[in-house]
């Protein structure tokens, strides 16, 4: 026994062959625009992360190089006379200066050897 309630008036044409043939189109349209959909957002949850992953390598790379330019840096700021009290030992201004120099080729050289990652948008 196979009891059919009519359609509302509005969904008429959905009851018939091409109805239920226009549905099936418009679910696998749907489908396919689900997946790729997903296929972007996996592109680009993969391209992120291999841009975080490269940051953090070159920030790793660059962090000793230049922790010593702050410090040389500092170091000339405070003058020969506060280094000679802190470390025990006389030191001219041209040393520290020559000891930023140092530090700066050192973190260039690093720069060099490690680019920044692509800045073009993901996906």
């Amino acid at each position: 026994m196979n009891v059919r309630t009519p359609a509302p008036p509005g969904l008429r044409w959905s009851g018939g062959v091409a109805g239920r043939w226009i549905v099936y189109v418009l679910i696998f349209f749907v489908l396919g625009l689900q997946i790729f959909q997903q296929v972007k957002i996996n592109e680009i949850v993969e391209c992120n992360r291999d841009r975080t992953a490269a940051a953090a390598k070159r920030t790793r790379a660059l962090e000793g190089p230049t922790t010593r330019e702050r410090e040389a840096e500092r170091l000339l700021v405070l003058g020969p006379r506060e280094v000679a009290t802190m470390y025990g030992r006389e030191v001219t201004l041209i040393e520290l200066r020559d000891a930023v120099l140092n530090a700066r080729e050192q973190v260039d050289r690093a720069r060099l050897a490690n680019p920044a990652p692509d800045d073009r948008p993901c996906g």
